[in-house]
């Protein structure tokens, strides 16, 4: 499956992609929100991995241009170190699909991308936005 990570800490999107090629993805990696959006048009992932804390264009911002474009429509899932019920919300607001707080659980983002893969065009509408945060 092909998947976009946008993070502009180059490390982290480096060892996710590779641990993600490993699982068998095809991975492309972007480090700014402008140039995410770029290539969401020219690669057409099926998933996007968004950082939400990315300078300038946070990705917030990079979501509500994806969703408000026009063009290609991927699944996007927040990849943040921000957590708790407001960041949720304006996550969900922003056009998000799933919500994952850093350090992801990595077994949990496996299984996600694993049940994904195999969902239809028709039931990944019906899905509804998840989180993988733990209630207090």
């Amino acid at each position: 499956m092909q998947i976009l990570i946008i993070d502009d800490n180059a490390d982290s999107a480096t060892s996710l992609a590779m641990l993600l090629n490993i699982w068998g993805h095809e991975v492309h990696l972007a480090y700014d929100g402008r140039q995410g959006i770029e290539m969401v048009t020219t690669h057409r992932p099926r998933v996007v991995l968004l950082d939400i804390g990315l300078p300038g264009m946070n990705g917030y911002e990079v979501a509500q241009r994806i969703r408000t474009g026009g063009g290609h429509q991927p699944t996007l899932w927040a990849l943040t170190g921000f957590a708790g019920p407001e960041s949720i919300r304006r996550a969900q607001q922003a056009g998000f699909d799933r919500f994952f707080v850093k350090p992801v659980d990595l077994h949990g983002l496996e299984t996600s991308l694993a049940q994904f893969e195999w969902q239809t065009p028709e039931a990944i509408g019906t899905c509804g936005f998840t989180s993988d945060e733990k209630a207090a």
